[in-house]
């Protein structure tokens, strides 16, 4: 599922290029795997913070939730609260220091 271009927020992307989405979330890609090391097992890459802003960070769904997935540190964390796609990105489009959204650190299993 695609986020409309006026909901995505400052300083991210949907840009196919950037995303690359065969590269993080197929077969062996690194987002999928950092997916499955909490559960996850069918994710969705959605959007991806843009070059300009450290492309660190990529934001996917299953069908349980929606996630971050922090590139350098390779954690998952689940949106808490809110917990809607356009709710999560409600907040993320106000200014710095404005939105509120919670997220939880999913733990590895083993």
């Amino acid at each position: 599922m695609s986020i409309p271009a006026n909901l995505v927020p400052d300083d991210w992307t949907t840009d196919p290029e950037e995303m690359r989405k065969d590269f993080y979330w197929g077969e062996n890609g690194s987002g999928r795997l950092a997916a499955a090391s909490v559960g996850i097992t069918n994710p969705e890459g959605l959007m991806i913070k843009d070059r300009e802003a450290g492309g660190d960070s990529y934001m996917f769904q299953d069908a349980n939730g929606f996630y971050l997935w922090s590139m350098p540190t390779d954690d998952v964390y689940r949106y808490a609260k809110p917990t809607s796609r356009d709710a999560i990105l409600a907040e993320m489009r106000k200014p710095a220091g404005r939105g509120t959204v919670e997220m939880t650190l999913m733990p590895r299993r083993s």
